[in-house]
């Protein structure tokens, strides 16, 4: 792992901005250049995107409103979820859908 950010160290929970921005500021990226992935809706989707950073939703009975294409059964769907999402990524940098 490149960074480790837990609560107890920062002094708050996601969705606090300042649990994320403890998180960029270990990995020195911008928001914009990150994607988050969790089955939180409030702390690994809304927190994340009110960041700026880009969200996928784990949700497999579709209880939340995400947009489908920001939802996953499980997180062994990311290839391919990231493949909807960005279209120019080649189907030889991802494996396929199985």
């Amino acid at each position: 792992m490149d960074a480790v950010v837990l609560s107890v160290d920062v002094g708050r929970r996601k969705p606090h901005t300042d649990i994320y921005q403890a998180a960029l500021h270990q990995l020195a990226v911008s928001a914009q250049d990150v994607w988050f992935i969790g089955d939180s809706y409030e702390a690994d989707y809304v927190g994340p995107r009110r960041m700026g950073m880009e969200a996928l939703l784990i949700d497999p009975q579709g209880k939340t409103s995400v947009p489908l294409h920001h939802r996953l059964d499980t997180v062994f769907d990311l290839p391919h979820g990231l493949r909807l999402t960005l279209p120019d990524l080649s189907a030889a940098t991802l494996p396929p859908r199985t």
